[in-house]
């Protein structure tokens, strides 16, 4: 019930715009999603040129570039494209 509480607080707060929109979409669109589909959006979008890797506090330099190329270094990076060109193939 949270989350719907949010979704029509938003929808009012701002109406008309994106932001009033519910994150997880229509709900024909939720139940048609395929695992496929998840795939493929991850596999599009969760690429090393989208990511930052922040340290905080007491993490030696030397150690996090380590865990880094260890967890992340195998991410692809997505061929460029303009932003324009990007939200029009969405």
């Amino acid at each position: 019930m949270e989350e719907v509480v949010f979704d029509h607080l938003h929808a009012t707060a701002y109406r008309n715009q994106p932001l009033g929109r519910t994150i997880l979409g229509p709900r024909e669109n939720i139940l048609s999603i395929t695992r496929q589909d998840l795939v493929n959006y991850i596999n599009t979008h969760y690429t090393a040129d989208r990511m930052v890797l922040v340290g905080a506090s007491g993490v030696p330099h030397e150690e996090l570039v380590k865990l880094a190329e260890k967890h992340l270094g195998g991410l692809r990076s997505a061929p460029p494209t303009s932003l324009a060109a990007e939200l029009a193939a969405e």
